[in-house]
């Protein structure tokens, strides 16, 4: 049973609690979780010291929880504008309808719709898709990669 979702940094160094299914005083409500308040200031700083710190962003997941708070979507937003490094980014599939504007800088780049029909073909291409990521990561373009998306 899902009790809530988290933020972690792919190293593993870093794990804040994005929402849970516990009453918070002040927490932002999104179906039946509570959003940490303090997650969003927390989770921009984080990705701002990935952007120092990595060659690839990886940001799973643009919806509505992490959308819901304002340090965090102004992060994401300011990233989207400022790509300087390959990013991947997974978001929610009506984005478009609530933030027109986000979904149009995410899918600026190479964007993959994943399904239960193609989900295991990209699976498949991992492999192939990794390698295309550190060579984005790894060229000379100054910032001028691609951005793949799902």
């Amino acid at each position: 049973m899902r009790r809530g979702f988290i933020i972690k940094s792919l190293d593993g160094n870093i794990t804040l609690t994005l929402a849970t299914t516990e009453p918070t005083p002040g927490a932002l409500r999104v179906g039946r979780y509570y959003v940490n308040a303090d997650a969003g200031r927390e989770a921009s700083e984080l990705l701002n010291a990935s952007l120092r710190s990595y060659d690839v962003i990886v940001v799973d997941e643009v919806g509505p929880m992490e959308l819901g708070l304002r340090e965090l979507r102004a992060a994401i937003e300011s990233l989207l504008l400022n790509i300087s490094k390959p990013v991947i980014a997974t978001f929610y599939y009506r984005l478009n309808e609530v933030y027109p504007r986000l979904y149009s800088l995410l899918t600026q780049g190479i964007t993959i719709y994943l399904n239960e029909g193609n989900r295991y073909e990209y699976l498949r291409r991992a492999p192939e898709l990794a390698r295309w990521l550190v060579g984005e990561a790894c060229s000379n373009k100054g910032g001028e990669g691609l951005t793949l998306h799902t």
